[in-house]
C-alpha cells in the first residue's frame, strides 16, 4: 500500500512521518485565519459608496479564503493518512515528498 511505501523509507521509530508530522503541526499552526466577510460585519459601505477598490478587495479576499481552506484541508488529510487513517492517494504521496 502506499502508506507502506511511506513508512518504509524509513527506521523503525524513525520514520519520515514524524518530520512530516513536525512540518504539518508547523504549517498549519501558521496559517492565519479567514479574512472576514466585509458584507457581513457591522457597516459595510452602502452599495452607492462601494468603489472598484472595495470590489477587487472582496473578491481577492474570497480567493485567499479559498486558497487557505484547501491547504488546510489537504494539509489535514496528509496528517491523516500519515497516521494510518486514510489512505494515501497519489497526490497526498507527492505532497508527502515535496515537503520533505
Amino acid at each position: 500500500s502506499a502508506s507502506g511505501k511511506i513508512l518504509a523509507q524509513g527506521s523503525a521509530g524513525s520514520g519520515p512521518e514524524v518530520p512530516a508530522n513536525d512540518i504539518l503541526t508547523e504549517l498549519l499552526d501558521q496559517l492565519p485565519i479567514n479574512f472576514p466577510d466585509p458584507e457581513g460585519g457591522d457597516s459595510p459601505p452602502k452599495r452607492a459608496q462601494r468603489s472598484p477598490f472595495w470590489h477587487l478587495f472582496m473578491q481577492e479576499s474570497q480567493r485567499i479564503n479559498l486558497l487557505m481552506n484547501e491547504m488546510r484541508r489537504t494539509l489535514l488529510s496528509l496528517h491523516d493518512g500519515l497516521k494510518g487513517n486514510l489512505d494515501l492517494s497519489e497526490s497526498m504521496i507527492l505532497t508527502h515528498k515535496n515537503l520533505m
